[in-house]
């Protein structure tokens, strides 16, 4: 922590000692358990000041690898965007079509809050419009933050590679749809009733109401490949799970499941997950890694996760996810099905603005 510490004050003075003190802490965090919270948040820490001073520099190739180096994944070739950003100082890289990386270093003061909508700049998109699908790879606190992209671009977030299973068992012979829908939270909650369920097709299994408890939904999780959650979700600042989901009570009074119990629960099916839960995806305030319910299921074992910052059109939630997921099984990758039903949605309800909050997590 002190070599970070040191490194990033250095950076400006004299940048090969700041970058050799700040790669001397990654190097250390390395040797370290996993699970040491202080050498995560150091190792966070050092790339997010190394990641912008090579962006500063205009190295975006070398943006590229600390991006990946510091989220253990490897970057698409082409068709990517990448982002940092540390109290009012951004970089955002892109390789377009053809693969060639271009980016923005700003350091033009913002405020605490990053507005998502200007934080790519219009040459950028411009760059990235005649791809198919966008892979963004993002450091906190930029991940999870909506509308990065266009409505009519279909992208999504790639989850840092330490948050994925590294092993997980045998996947289920069949497919299986889970749907979870008019749980009951304590009615001294003072929650309004969602309105009831509704889909075009049947699911294979369905908990409903008083049966829709933490634990029940948990352990049919496991073996699910589609897993729909229609409930009440609640961004709670103070916890250290950002948002949960608001079930219903278990005999013990137990009514939350949070991003931390699903993180430990293995899912074997490898599902696609919508949370038709308002403000499902927000994102804990921390600085060394993006916590929350979407990363929480990547890192059980979902293939893709469907969640909004925002609030659901109760009203509109039903057709609009069941559009979306009849895409996904004939075949549409998950950003590019939540793309077309989300400018599907808007061509027929121009003030549905609550589908521009919708983001995939992968």
């Amino acid at each position: 922590m002190l070599d970070q510490t040191e490194g990033r004050l250095l950076l400006d003075r004299s940048r090969a000692a700041g970058i050799a003190l700040l790669e001397r802490a990654i190097a250390e965090t390395d040797t370290l358990d996993p699970d040491d919270i202080d050498g995560r948040k150091a190792r966070s820490y050092s790339y997010s000041p190394l990641t912008l001073d090579a962006g500063r520099a205009g190295e975006w190739e070398h943006v590229w690898r600390l991006l990946d180096r510091a989220a253990r994944t490897t970057s698409a070739s082409r068709c990517a965007l990448g982002a940092a950003a540390e109290d009012g100082t951004s970089v955002v890289v892109v390789r377009g079509a053809d693969g060639a990386s271009q980016g923005v270093f700003d350091a033009t003061p913002s405020g605490p809050a990053i507005d998502a909508t200007h934080l790519v700049p219009r040459h950028l998109k411009a760059a990235l419009r005649s791809c198919p699908e966008v892979d963004v790879f993002a450091r906190p606190p930029v991940q999870g933050l909506p509308q990065l992209l266009p409505d009519d671009v279909a992208w999504s977030y790639r989850v840092d590679g330490d948050r994925r299973p590294v092993v997980l068992s045998t996947a289920p012979a069949r497919t299986m749809r889970l749907v979870i829908a008019n749980a009951e939270p304590p009615a001294s909650l003072g929650l309004a009733r969602l309105l009831p369920w509704r889909s075009s097709e049947l699911p294979d299994v369905r908990l409903d109401g008083v049966s829709a408890t933490p634990s029940r939904a948990l352990a049919e999780f496991t073996d699910a490949t589609f897993i729909e959650v229609h409930s009440h979700g609640v961004a709670d600042a103070t916890g250290a799970d950002a948002s949960f989901l608001m079930l219903s009570q278990e005999p013990d009074g137990r009514y939350a499941l949070t991003a931390a119990e699903i993180r430990q629960h293995p899912l074997r099916g490898r599902p696609i997950v919508i949370l038709a839960a308002c403000h499902a995806a927000t994102t804990a305030t921390y600085r060394h890694e993006a916590w929350s319910l979407p990363t929480a299921f990547i890192a059980a074992g979902a293939r893709a996760v469907i969640a909004s910052t925002d609030v659901i059109d109760d009203d509109a939630a039903g057709t609009f996810f069941d559009d979306m997921r009849v895409r996904i099984e004939h075949g549409e990758s998950p950003a590019a099905a939540l793309r077309d039903a989300r400018i599907a949605s808007l061509t027929a309800h121009p003030g549905a603005s609550w589908v521009r909050s919708l983001m995939v997590f992968q």
